[in-house]
């Protein structure tokens, strides 16, 4: 079956959502900004404590940042009644849809200036994966709900054309007609050049089986916050970049001159930078991974690796202002 671009494999009158397919070339790598500070701590240390166990949060299909996607989802649960009273009904099947679907989602770029401020408010993380690695991590550690091959999202002027070609889709069940939608958003957020993995229990509640999905839970947490968390391999993360204002703070710096390169010094204190961002660091030399600083050049924004030392009480870091990490060539 062809739809809105892409091909779907039926069987048994199903769709399944691990075949869709589309003729786009996906990036080699892919990211997901993440917020580490403000005035949510509880969600804030389970998001840093996610990202050290490896683990990635299967959002809501009711809770993605573009409010016509909650409303796509109405409108597909009501023309699916076709005559029957949509008031007494309408409800129940999204809430049903809203618990068989998770999705993950991804872009491919650091360098989006507007990102940074939408969801770290300037002060968080990029996490870069090895795209290949990642998803097939993501699978292999789960296997009690389907998961979709990645797809870019495909952005439309406006939903009513789309809207009318949907609910024209013949298939037998309406979760079918939400593969295809929760592929397409406006074309105002097309600066994010979004990716999906969509994820689907055709059984029952994903909220009761990503629970096996994880080899590393805390029994402390609430079943709402291990709910929709999967497992990845941590090697498949290739670098986190932080934010301009990750160090959002006074800090005592200096530069060195090393021949014609300019070496930019400083440390903080553990205590100054918080449990949540210490925690982060501590993770990323314990484990090898390349810590990036984003900052603002005159030919745009940059990204610089930076040299940590964990230094007891504070971190002693330092990183080169010549010489910007080169998008064409790798760093390791």
């Amino acid at each position: 079956m062809e739809f809105a671009g892409n091909k779907y494999s039926i069987k048994n009158g199903k769709i399944l959502i691990q075949s869709v397919e589309h003729t786009k070339s996906l990036p080699q790598f892919v990211g997901k900004f993440f917020s580490v500070s403000g005035n949510e701590k509880d969600e804030i240390d389970l998001r840093i404590s996610s990202l050290t166990k490896g683990q990635i949060y299967a959002t809501e299909i009711d809770r993605l940042n573009d409010i016509s996607e909650g409303l796509q989802l109405q409108s597909i649960a009501y023309h699916f009644l076709e005559g029957e009273n949509p008031t007494s009904n309408i409800t129940r099947i999204v809430d049903t849809l809203k618990v068989h679907f998770g999705v993950i989602s991804l872009t491919s770029s650091p360098y989006k200036i507007p990102m940074w401020g939408l969801y770290t408010d300037n002060s968080g993380i990029y996490v870069e994966y090895h795209q290949e690695r990642f998803i097939s991590s993501l699978k292999s550690n789960c296997h009690t709900v389907q998961f979709s091959n990645l797809f870019p999202v495909r952005y439309l002027d406006n939903f009513k054309q789309f809207a009318q070609e949907l609910y024209e889709l013949t298939v037998p069940k309406i979760e079918y007609k939400l593969f295809p939608a929760l592929q397409s958003k406006l074309s105002e957020w097309n600066f994010e050049e979004e990716h999906r993995v969509l994820l689907f229990n055709p059984g029952g509640d994903v909220t009761k089986v990503f629970k096996t999905c994880l080899r590393r839970w805390d029994p402390t947490m609430t079943l709402g916050e291990i709910s929709r968390l999967i497992d990845y391999d941590i090697s498949s993360i290739r670098r986190i970049v932080l934010a301009f204002n990750f160090f959002n703070f006074e800090i005592q710096d200096y530069s060195r001159k090393d021949n014609s390169e300019f070496i930019r010094c400083f440390s903080v204190s553990k205590h100054q930078l918080g449990r949540s961002k210490t925690t982060l660091l501590e993770f990323c030399l314990l484990n090898n991974i390349p810590v990036f600083k984003l900052d603002m050049t005159i030919e745009g924004p940059e990204t610089f690796l930076l040299e940590i030392k964990d230094e007891g009480d504070k971190f002693a870091l330092e990183y080169n202002t010549s010489i910007p990490y080169t998008k064409d060539k790798d760093f390791t």
